[in-house]
């Protein structure tokens, strides 16, 4: 195949990119969909992509490439050009390959990468084998601590290259020295470490070679790790014989100092291998040392000393460093040793455990206990008790122990622990009975509740069910205050769910003055994160930031806290981040809750389902639809496994996945679902009062599809159904797809006056509500528009797109709305401006492409090439706005049905171009 040229690649590129990005479905749908209007690219286009399948299976990505005569050798590659790249320098040699600076000639940007070319000895089956494994790891892990993959091809002769970020930057341990860091900055990049491993493990993948040679840092501090070359995926574990070959075979490339005993064993490998590795790793860069190993041992020694002898406890291997190691951490010997006693030694005792199993599980579980030394919280590993010391003792000495010692070592234990014990267990039977009684009175009330509700008869909805609680709740006997607080945070919350902001409000209070009373301390860290989310619906950052920091200091003083209140608070945490318009914040807290949970085996919680809707919801507001989909399928999955399917939370994430569809353009289906959610709701007898946001989606589903009169009833209903009420969220959502109908029915003066409204609403906190805002504005421009003003709505449009495409990252939803409604105002002005059009419509479909799973079901995608075609006839194209208004009537008719009245509009667009009074103009 001939290589474009670098003009032609600054063209080419960019699409190039997208398309590889996708699966194989979505990629044959994109390119589907671009035949239809560029035919020609899509032909280029297919080339490329069949010449990249050509060097995937010839041994890049999918297979392993086959010797031939062309090779050569890695000396004379310098200026070789390989697709948009030209080698320069090589950077190093490794044992599977040569890594060498390049940089990209195709003008899309300046920045240098790193190539990695498999050596020409290895072109063997094993040795490529290992060298595609790399590849096809590193194409699964997107994380700002790993070294990411950029490209991927077969040079001229046939040799596999891989192309990689470019890493400027020292060993971990030689940049921790040079800069003399101390212990909490240490731990601090540490940290960032474990992330980038722990997103490995969550892709399935274990790095089996964590060294500090894999770990570099930059000048400004950046972790950036390394070589995946005999990383192991955990879903071959249980493959081909062939892969079983091929694991031997990369096990052998080990580093004996960073091994864990099951890798020296050849035994098989788990997450907890590297955890093995890490606890080596922080070990070293803490106190200079290696837990086991003599610096100037061979390799057999160093295996012999894994295998065999105990790691010395951190702050002890910590008296016999010299000066010169304690400096190079800002300290002294003495101050050393004393800092990284007590819990810095047992975590790290814990991590280098000989076996895997009393290992921390998951390096998820290793940074929470690394977290808490640094702030001074209970660590959830412990000490290494006597028992776990006898049982070392006997497995060395098998033969020599005695049954007397034994014995006398059993008394000895029990001697020493019996006052304890006595103390432990009159605080423990307090304890018990004190649950018992709130176990028995839980019973007792939820027996008269249902014995109650039962007696009437008659089918109750959710809100009267309870108010029915509440009324027993009040009338009870029961004055044990932890029940009663327990009792009213579970009320508050549950009406919160079905829409009662108020009451929830109300109950809440209650349940915090009563914690405060008490002096319940975790009970108030509970109300006061539920909480959090109640002040956000009201418009009450500053009350939601208040209580978030009082429940964070409460949750410090427990010992230990309990894991669920710590997720819930971190939960809420991120849905104040979301407030503050610090969405990657919101993100990264969502993530932390659920590695939380999953640290302490609680992956069936109620906060899993609700951390995986809310990452959902923050993806969607980032721009990524797909992957906001994909978190809402998961936490509907999770529901499911909790057997909540039924519930209405599981109707909550029923609306979440119409709103999803909506995104995506599959516009039929969406409504579909809306309108199921709205008969189940009715059929429940549910209120518009407790139902204000499935009928604000539900509303603005029926505007998107064009069902203008009936979107406009339902969101008269929950408007009225808001008035009164604290939940300013879903309010104004509804005031929004209220005015957004309005101006699309063309009732222009109350459309004016209600975008008026909602943008005096929203702008009472411009800063939670900044993307709202720009859709109130995209809606103006769009009222200014149909009022015959094409000239501004045009302006305004820029001004926001502006600001919307400075942005980093994915393409907003609002960028999204944006580029049509410029297409569409541009090819309305008074005279007509189709340059600009065909413009902003082509970024359109690229857009609304990218954002859904299938281009060629989205009403989205169509509506932007119907734009595009239109605007292509305007410049006088009419051969190619045929074949574009082609590829709109497929997209449309997918999305929105063969009989819908946009369809129809544009198949007689198409009929009239084709007459030859048309076709001559």
């Amino acid at each position: 195949m001939n290589i474009p040229s670098p003009e032609r690649w600054r063209e080419l590129s960019p699409l190039l990119d997208e398309l590889l990005d996708l699966a194989a479905p979505a990629r044959q749908a994109r390119l589907d969909a671009l035949r239809a209007t560029r035919p020609g690219l899509a032909d280029e286009m297919a080339a490329l992509l069949a010449h990249d399948s050509q060097a995937r299976s010839g041994g890049f990505l999918t297979g392993a490439a086959a010797a031939g005569p062309g090779h050569t050798d890695d000396a004379s590659l310098a200026g070789q050009r390989l697709g948009a790249y030209v080698l320069q320098t090589p950077l190093g040699q490794g044992g599977g390959g040569s890594v060498w600076r390049a940089h990209r000639e195709d003008g899309r940007y300046d920045g240098a990468v790193a190539i990695k070319l498999l050596h020409l000895s290895l072109m063997g089956r094993a040795g490529a084998e290992r060298f595609r494994r790399e590849g096809q790891i590193l194409a699964r892990l997107m994380h700002p601590h790993i070294a990411r993959l950029q490209d991927a091809g077969v040079t001229p002769g046939g040799q596999p290259y891989l192309v990689i970020e470019l890493v400027d930057g020292q060993r971990i341990d030689l940049h921790c020295d040079a800069r003399r860091l101390g212990i909490e900055a240490r731990l601090a990049l540490f940290d960032d470490v474990l992330a980038a491993v722990a997103h490995a493990h969550t892709h399935g993948v274990i790095h089996r070679d964590l060294k500090p040679g894999n770990i570099l840092v930059t000048a400004d501090g950046q972790v950036k790790l390394l070589d995946f070359g005999i990383a192991k995926l955990l879903d071959d574990e249980a493959g081909s014989a062939e892969s079983t070959a091929l694991t031997r075979e990369g096990g052998r490339a080990l580093t004996p100092e960073y091994a864990a005993p099951e890798q020296l064993r050849g035994e098989g490998v788990t997450t907890a291998t590297d955890v093995y590795a890490l606890g080596v790793l922080l070990y070293q860069l803490l106190c200079g040392q290696h837990p086991t190993a003599l610096a100037a041992g061979s390799a057999a020694d160093v295996i012999r000393a894994t295998l065999e002898t105990e790691p010395l406890r951190l702050s002890r291997r910590v008296t016999s460093t010299g000066l010169e190691d304690a400096q190079l951490r800002a300290s002294t010997p003495e101050r050393l040793s004393r800092r990284l006693s007590g819990d810095l030694d047992t975590v790290l005792a814990h991590a280098l455990r000989k076996s895997a199993t009393e290992r921390y599980p998951t390096v998820a579980a290793f940074a929470e206990d690394l977290r808490r030394c640094r702030a001074n919280e209970p660590v959830l590993a412990r000490p290494d008790s006597l028992g776990y010391h006898t049982r070392k003792f006997v497995r060395r000495h098998r033969g020599a122990v005695a049954a007397g010692l034994l014995t006398a070592l059993a008394l000895l234990a029990a001697t020493g622990v019996t006052a304890w014990q006595m103390l432990e267990a009159r605080a423990q039977r307090e304890e018990a009975r004190a649950q018992a009684a709130r176990s028995a009175a839980t019973q007792d009330f939820l027996t008269v509740m249902v014995t109650e509700i039962g007696a009437d008869g008659a089918a109750l909805t959710p809100r009267q069910m309870l108010d029915r609680g509440l009324k027993l709740l009040q009338n009870s006997q029961e004055v044990e205050p932890r029940f009663l607080i327990g009792q009213y945070t579970l009320l508050g919350t549950l009406y919160s769910s079905v829409g009662q902001t108020d009451q929830e409000r109300e109950l809440l209070a209650k349940a915090e003055n009563l914690a405060r009373q008490a002096g319940y301390g975790e009970g108030l860290a509970r109300v006061l994160c539920e909480q959090i989310g109640t002040e956000l619906s009201a418009g009450q950052r500053d009350k939601a930031r208040a209580r978030l920091t009082e429940a964070q200091g409460l949750l410090s003083r427990q010992n230990p806290p309990l894991p669920e209140r710590e997720a819930a608070c971190l939960v809420a945490a991120a849905d104040l981040a979301e407030a503050d318009n610090r969405l990657p914040d919101a993100v990264a807290l969502a993530e932390k809750s659920l590695v939380l949970l999953a640290a302490h085996g609680m992956d069936r919680h109620a906060l899993v389902g609700s951390a995986l809707s809310r990452l959902s919801k923050y993806h969607d507001n980032l721009g990524n639809s797909r992957k906001a989909g994909e978190f809402g399928r998961q936490a509907m999955d999770a529901l499911i496994r909790r057997g909540h399917g039924g519930t209405l939370s599981a109707l909550v994430l029923m609306s979440n996945e119409a709103a999803d569809l909506q995104n995506y353009g599959q516009l039929k289906q969406s409504l579909a679902m809306a309108d199921k959610l709205s008969g189940i709701l009715t059929a429940r007898g549910t209120a518009d009062a407790d139902r204000l946001n499935f009928l604000a989606n539900h509303g603005g589903i029926l505007t998107a599809f064009g069902r203008y009169d009936q979107a406009l009833a339902v969101l008269d209903r929950a408007v009225l159904a808001s008035q009164g009420g604290s939940n300013l969220f879903w309010r104004h959502r509804a005031m929004y797809f209220r005015a957004l109908t309005l101006v699309r029915m063309g009732r222009l003066e109350p459309a004016r006056q209600a975008l008026d409204d909602v943008q005096a609403a929203y702008g009472a906190d411009p800063v939670s509500n900044k993307a709202y805002l720009v859709a109130v504005a995209l809606a103006r421009a769009e009222w200014q528009g149909r009022s015959g003003d094409a000239a501004g709505g045009l302006q305004l449009v820029e001004q926001q797109m502006k600001d919307l495409a400075a942005a980093a990252g994915p393409v907003s939803p609002a960028l999204r709305r944006a580029l049509p409604l410029a297409a569409e105002l541009a090819l309305a002005l008074p005279q007509p401006d189709p340059v600009r059009a065909a413009a902003w419509a082509d970024a359109a479909v690229d857009a609304a492409a990218a954002a859904t799973p299938e281009p060629t079901r989205s009403a989205h995608v169509g509506k932007a090439l119907l734009l595009l075609a239109q605007a292509q006839r305007g410049l006088g194209r009419s051969e190619q706005a045929s074949q574009t208004l082609a590829g709109a009537i497929l997209a449309l008719g997918n999305g929105m049905g063969d009989d819908h009245e946009t369809v129809a509009s544009a198949r007689a667009l198409s009929s009239a171009w084709q007459t030859p009074s048309a076709a001559r103009r």
